[in-house]
């Protein structure tokens, strides 16, 4: 998610830059007053923040798990902030999601389970928002090129077409995870041990 987030961030710069020209994005930059800094952070809080933490939320409950979107939203925040000063994003905030979540007396399988599928949505989400803002500039930059134009469009249409194929598919089958543990499980031979079927259920 970040390494597309990144991506589409830098292309959509690369492009106001290209369009504006390099001084005025500069003189915007001078120019900018704190004043507007508060609103936009409350709208990146309801957009972002609050959102996700209604996600979370609806992924614990379909697990059969009520968390409070407040309590949650504390959690989204705390890791966001944390995920800033580890060397690689979510190697140390997703997994203080599932120590959170033990606060609220929740399992682990289940902590981990949310946590992952909560990401995952997450991902489609960043994907479909990409393909939306490619689409986007097709019809809003008169000066692209009709070449870059066409390329844009298929790429916006092609990624909300691929998450929902994506989505499609890991709901037919039984999920990367459990794949390659039965895969694990047939090149070692272990697949009909006790612990292993266990650990395949969980």
């Amino acid at each position: 998610a970040e390494s597309l987030s990144l991506l589409t961030g830098l292309t959509i710069f690369v492009i106001v830059v290209e369009l504006a020209g390099f001084d005025k994005v500069i003189d915007s930059i001078k120019n900018f007053s704190p004043t507007f800094l508060i609103p936009y952070v409350l709208v990146a809080i309801a957009t972002t923040h609050w959102a996700a933490a209604y996600r979370w939320k609806f992924v614990l409950l379909s697990e059969g798990v009520n968390v409070s979107v407040l309590t949650l939203f504390k959690y989204k925040a705390l890791v966001f902030g944390l995920n800033y000063f580890t060397p690689v994003a979510r190697i140390g905030g997703e997994p203080l999601k599932v120590i959170l979540l033990k606060r609220q007396h929740i399992r682990i399988p289940k902590s981990i389970a949310s946590v992952v599928v909560d990401n995952f949505l997450g991902m489609g989400v960043d994907v479909i928002i990409a393909g939306v803002v490619l689409i986007a500039l097709v019809f809003t930059a008169a000066t692209l090129s009709t070449n870059i134009k066409g390329i844009f469009l298929v790429m916006g249409l092609s990624l909300p077409i691929l998450v929902a194929l994506v989505y499609m598919y890991l709901k037919k089958t039984t999920g990367p995870f459990s794949s390659v543990l039965k895969a694990i499980g047939r090149l070692t031979k272990a697949s009909r041990k006790k612990s292993f079927i266990a650990i395949s259920r969980k």
